[in-house]
């Protein structure tokens, strides 16, 4: 061969070479930046995907997916995480005392005590207004409602029949529509009875528990467990069973009758029990694969289950035919005061819990704020909160709108020193940027979580001996704290009362031995309803603990479809199409589980429009795909299954031959180098 022609031959190898090169270069990119294997729609929009780990020592990889610019950003959390806040409009509130109040509750107390006087909030006529209702203990009981002006509402107050109870015998009045009839009806409990009223003031019926109904002193949960468009009445009670003192959990339906399988007793009362004023509530989740709900129920441990397990706490779920939920009970460290809540705070689909325990003594070192899956497991990274005082249930609310939950606590004392604080968490246990915040005191209830200076985020806002409110970062909000004469506001909600589009707060207070206020403030600010996203103790007035809109006039998507193969091969990548219609045309976000313990979610998307997602499988089986969709409120539809069977093993194993095989434009070149070094 001439020398014309070898040099010739030899810069075709080089030029092969190089594209081959320039090839392998750009696939090797999306790796460097943190690619997992997964392509996604043409549709702008984020997609996270939580990469789940049974046990690890550090914080998990959280991988954001940026489809505008197509790059990938990987960012590892170790200390904190941030919420950013975007706009900024930080104007100056000067929240001022509405005319017509503040009210005094004029009781004559019983042992002393009135009680915490909770303001709920909710519209029992329909007229587009919202009254205040209060439950004040005394001789006798009474029912307090106020119209927005400061007015009583017409028929109340109302004494509760032959009912004499004090403060720490009563708990805050439960609403809801119980019998259908489009009006909203008031429950409140007595000595013996839960008693339910019509908006009217008239008495409807009474519910006997078979045992007594002021004691434990918890809320009674109102909610549709089986969806079938009636109310389950969720209720705790104290008896006497087999001559030592039992609480049970009850459960009737919306007429009072108890359902087959229950009462449930749980907790024995034999031995030391520490408790204040408050026991915690019950509360609702969604911890399974189908459409009904189950029941959460906390208490400090019995002390027939280990010596000293009294300083310890357990968890229970029950299912609405009065079964446990598997993986229950759990056992924690620390004594429970406060209500757990529940929401899917990692965003895999399901519902988490969400507990505060407090430290006693050297036997409960291991206090703190816990999160538990469904299967009665503690998530890594928690608990957070050693050794801390917490009275208040934790608010939640996704807060920089990355769909994770971020988790709102408050806490009393550190170390035995009186140190107040208000932390945020993020779902990974890390205190957010910012935060903690530190008050005057503790709170008694948990913070309130809405968007109070138009911004369109979440803000912060608690009471004490004053009201505070800070943005979501951590920024003091201008106008606050501010105080109430010499008031302490131990209960705190925000609403639209008067149905002018702005928010009020509407805050209480009791004196020991003496009567009781009630206060609203106006903010003078627009509300948004798509921000509020914990705006009172237990989150609704029916006190369900749980993170969702369901409650504010709004409708999960429908159920998803989703379309694609039903078999394939290993390591082979495969498109499906999964589509939803929401009723209130909200975007949504497709949770996809793909039975190999991935989960992906898939943000964005307007009501009907096709998301176009793939996966592969690494391994031979038959995997069932689940995917649901949910809403920008946060409410879920059932789950929609598809199932692929994967029973070939892909025939390329080397990483040249699968390059190769993603690459098919290079196998022209490859042979034109072959056909040049041959020659």
């Amino acid at each position: 061969m001439s020398g014309g022609n070898a040099m010739k031959l030899y810069k075709e190898k080089i030029f092969v070479l190089f594209i081959i090169g320039l090839f392998i270069v750009i696939s090797l990119v999306p790796i460097i930046k943190g690619t997992n294997n997964h392509t996604y729609s043409k549709t702008p929009n984020f997609t996270n995907r939580v990469l789940m780990e049974e046990k690890s020592d550090i914080k998990p990889l959280i991988i954001t997916l940026n489809r505008i610019s197509g790059l990938d950003y990987v960012s590892r959390f170790f200390k904190k995480s941030t919420i950013a806040k975007e706009n900024q409009n930080m104007n100056f509130i000067n929240p001022t005392i509405k005319e017509g109040w503040p009210q005094t509750i004029n009781q004559t107390p019983s042992i002393n005590w009135i009680g915490l006087l909770d303001p709920v909030i909710s519209d029992l006529d329909n007229d587009g207004k919202s009254e205040i209702i209060i439950y004040a203990g005394g001789s006798p009981t009474k029912i307090y409602i106020f119209k927005e002006n400061g007015e009583f509402f017409d028929g109340w107050p109302v004494s509760v029949e032959q009912v004499d109870l004090p403060g720490g015998n009563i708990r805050a009045p439960s609403i809801k529509d119980i019998d259908n009839d489009t009006f909203k009806e008031i429950l409140v409990n007595g000595n013996d009875y839960l008693y339910v009223y019509n908006y009217k003031g008239s008495l409807i019926r009474t519910i006997d528990l078979g045992g007594r109904a002021d004691s434990p002193n918890a809320f009674v949960v109102l909610f549709d467990l089986n969806n079938d468009g009636l109310c389950e009445i969720i209720a705790k009670s104290d008896i006497i069973y087999n001559g030592t003192w039992w609480t049970k959990l009850v459960v009737c339906n919306h007429l009072g009758d108890i359902l087959p399988g229950w009462p449930q007793l749980y907790y024995n009362h034999e031995g030391t029990r520490i408790g204040t004023t408050i026991d915690p509530s019950a509360s609702i989740g969604n911890f399974d694969d189908d459409p009904e709900m189950e029941i959460v129920v906390a208490d400090q441990r019995n002390i027939s289950d280990s010596e000293n397990s009294y300083l310890g706490s357990r968890i229970h779920v029950y299912n609405i035919d009065a079964t446990i939920l598997q993986g229950f009970p759990t056992d924690i460290d620390g004594i429970i005061f406060s209500s757990p809540s529940v929401g899917d705070v990692n965003s895999d689909g399901y519902d988490e819990i969400i507990i505060a325990t407090s430290y006693v003594d050297e036997l409960s070192y291991s206090s703190g704020l816990y999160v538990i899956d469904r299967h009665g497991k503690i998530l890594p990274h928690w608990p957070q909160l050693p050794k801390e005082i917490m009275l208040s249930s934790p608010a939640l609310s996704d807060l920089n709108q990355d769909g994770y939950l971020e988790i709102v606590q408050g806490v009393g004392y550190a170390f035995g020193n009186f140190i107040p604080y208000t932390y945020i968490f993020d779902y990974n246990g890390n205190i957010c940027d910012g935060w903690p915040q530190k008050k005057a005191w503790y709170d008694a209830h948990s913070a309130l979580i809405g968007d109070i200076t138009e911004d369109n985020v979440p803000d912060i806002i608690t009471s004490t001996d004053k009201i505070y409110a800070w943005d979501s970062s951590g920024k003091p909000i201008e106008g606050f704290p501010f105080i109430w004469d010499n008031h302490y506001i131990w209960c705190l909600t925000m609403a639209d009362i008067d149905n002018d589009g702005m928010i009020e707060l509407i805050g209480s207070d009791f004196e020991w031995g003496q009567n009781g206020s009630v206060c609203v403030w106006e903010l003078r600010k627009k509300i948004n309803l798509s921000t509020m996203h914990w705006t009172m103790i237990q989150h609704d007035p029916s006190y369900s603990g749980h993170y969702d809109f369901t409650n504010r006039n709004n409708h999960p998507p429908n159920n998803p479809q989703i379309q694609g193969p039903e078999s394939g091969t290993v390591k082979m990548s495969y498109e499906f199409n999964i589509t939803s219609t929401d009723p209130e045309n909200d975007t949504i976000t497709y949770i996809v589980q793909w039975g190999d313990g991935a989960v992906d979610n898939y943000r964005g998307y307007q009501s009907g429009k096709e998301a176009i997602v793939k996966h592969s499988w690494r391994k031979k089986g038959t995997f069932s795909i689940k995917v649901k969709a949910r809403d920008s409120k946060y409410a879920d539809s059932n789950w929609t299954y598809l199932e692929i069977n994967m029973p070939k093993n892909n025939l390329i194993d080397t990483p040249l031959q699968y390059f190769l095989k993603n690459h098919p434009i290079l196998f022209p070149l490859l042979h034109k180098l072959i056909v040049l070094q041959s020659n």
